[in-house]
């Protein structure tokens, strides 16, 4: 089993955390536009396309910047709110 022994979970989240502060170094030097789609290992010097920082959040700003993660925190905070109103309409209407 992966997490049965301790070294090998210390290891993968060392391969993660290793991830987590290239993706921060390549969004330090392109904030705005990013590395590109698909470019995250390309930036970092891995031959595996596949590559990513396992967070769709530094992931998405890692590759095509800043902009888009702006509309895909708007986005997540319009449908919780119209969760949220909807839920708490609903709710009041019951009590009625």
């Amino acid at each position: 089993m992966f997490f049965s022994d301790g070294i090998e979970a210390d290891k993968s989240s060392f391969a993660r955390l290793e991830l987590f502060e290239k993706a921060i170094t390549l969004i330090s030097e392109s904030p705005i536009l990013g590395v590109g789609i698909g470019g995250f290992a390309k930036a970092i010097g891995e031959d595996d396309g596949r590559l990513s920082p396992h967070n769709i959040f530094l992931e998405l700003w890692v590759e095509v910047g800043i902009f888009p993660l702006i509309v895909l925190f708007s986005l997540i905070i319009f449908w919780c709110s119209i969760y949220f109103w909807t839920f708490s309409a609903f709710s009041i209407s019951l009590l009625i």
